[in-house]
């Protein structure tokens, strides 16, 4: 409401785009009612969509928040072509930018993940980020406008809420202008990650990295190499890579955004330019024709829900960490002599040690079928128990989840 009123004060020509989520009741449908009633007052075009998001989540899966998220920023992305708007602008606010900072450095993340929120991404402008939620509230308060807060801020559900209401509490008892001093925290932290982008490119160019292919003997004088490699290809497996880069065997990665191949003393690489997870997943496996399983990648996941998730679906379901897992996966039968780390299971356990706990057949354990990784680790006893190794973590970036079909 802030921002929209400085819009309006400023001249600047806007529309208001409004989603109900319907997640609150009465209560979204009053905060669409006080948006509509200052769009008529101030003569402003407002749009409004309405979304069964409960009802898309339990049908496409994922947390709440980041389904709401989805739906709401692939609307905007309709509406700016449609009408020919320039820009969409949030308000995001500085307390916003701080809560990300520190949920992506309670994970795995490079610099790039410290800086906050981008003031201006993709077609998306945040013109609020440099105040603060309490000034923003102040300057309301003095100008006289109205607006709605939502009532799930005040719980402790998601993450965000409870770094929100007791990690950033703490922060400020030991100073009061800690918000002001992460301000400029996140903006040289954002200079620094600007600055590495231009001397990584130089390093680029010296190790002829636009060819597809490095020697080995050019890149391992590259120091600090695990940096460099994140800067190129960014991905979890690439503390792995660098150890590999130092042995003979030829292995291969997927990184997210690139396909790495280590062969003789070259690294090698194809972009799978905008490829998820997903899309490999359907290039080299047929989860639903072969094994009856239908699957989801869940981003930026909230660890907690997962778990709750994870309880509530049983055995059918396994909920794994898609940046531990090496692809393309396969699947098999059991294979004499090998073994996995079941969860909750402790140690490591021969698969038929395993079988025989569970009192399985002769017939039962031919027709067990294994899920593996591209190094063929065990991953998942289907419909039965996942590996250790696997399994959702609060550091968890992306959740791969695998439902065995009815």
């Amino acid at each position: 409401m802030v921002l929209a009123y400085l819009f309006k004060e400023v001249g600047q020509p806007f529309a208001l785009a409004h989603v109900n989520f319907q997640l609150r009741g009465e209560d979204s449908n009053s905060d669409e009612e006080q948006v509509c009633q200052w769009a008529e007052m101030n003569q402003v075009r407002v749009f409004v969509k309405h979304f069964d998001t409960k009802a898309i989540k339990e049908q496409e899966g994922g947390s709440t928040q980041m389904v709401a998220r989805k739906l709401r920023y692939n609307w905007f992305s309709e509406l700016v072509p449609e009408h020919g708007f320039s820009f969409v602008a949030t308000a995001h606010h500085l307390d916003d930018s701080i809560e990300t900072f520190l949920i992506n450095l309670s994970r795995k993340t490079g610099i790039s993940g410290l800086t906050g929120i981008s003031a201006n991404e993709k077609g998306v402008i945040r013109p609020l980020l440099p105040f603060t939620k309490a000034q923003l509230e102040r300057y309301a308060w003095q100008k006289g406008i109205s607006w709605r807060e939502d009532v799930s801020n005040s719980g402790d559900h998601y993450l965000r809420n409870r770094i929100r209401h007791h990690i950033i509490p703490l922060f400020q008892q030991e100073n009061s202008h800690w918000k002001e001093s992460m301000q400029e925290t996140l903006k040289y932290l954002d200079q620094a990650n600007r600055s590495l982008g231009i001397y990584f490119s130089r390093l680029k160019a010296e190790v002829n990295y636009s060819s597809g292919k490095m020697q080995l003997t050019e890149l391992l004088k590259i120091d600090p190499l695990a940096i460099f490699l994140h800067a190129c290809f960014n991905g979890d497996q690439l503390a792995e890579v660098e150890k590999a880069l130092k042995q003979p065997e030829e292995k291969s990665w997927y990184s997210g955004s690139h396909r790495l191949v280590l062969s003789q003393g070259s690294l090698l690489w194809d972009e799978l330019g905008t490829k998820t997870v997903e899309e490999i997943i359907n290039e080299f496996s047929d989860f639903e024709k072969k094994l009856n399983i239908r699957y989801q990648l869940i981003e930026q996941p909230d660890y907690q829900e997962m778990v709750k998730q994870a309880i509530e679906t049983g055995n059918k379901t396994a909920f794994l960490d898609a940046d531990l897992l090496d692809f393309p996966l396969c699947s098999s039968c059991a294979r004499p002599g090998e073994g996995f780390y079941p969860i909750g299971k402790g140690g490591f356990k021969l698969i038929s040690d395993y079988f025989n706990d569970q009192k399985m057949n002769k017939l039962e354990r031919e027709r067990q079928i294994i899920l593996r990784s591209a190094k063929n680790d065990i991953i998942w006893v289907i419909g039965k128990r996942i590996d250790n190794r696997f399994k959702i973590s609060p550091n968890t970036r992306r959740v791969l989840v695998l439902v065995v079909n009815n």
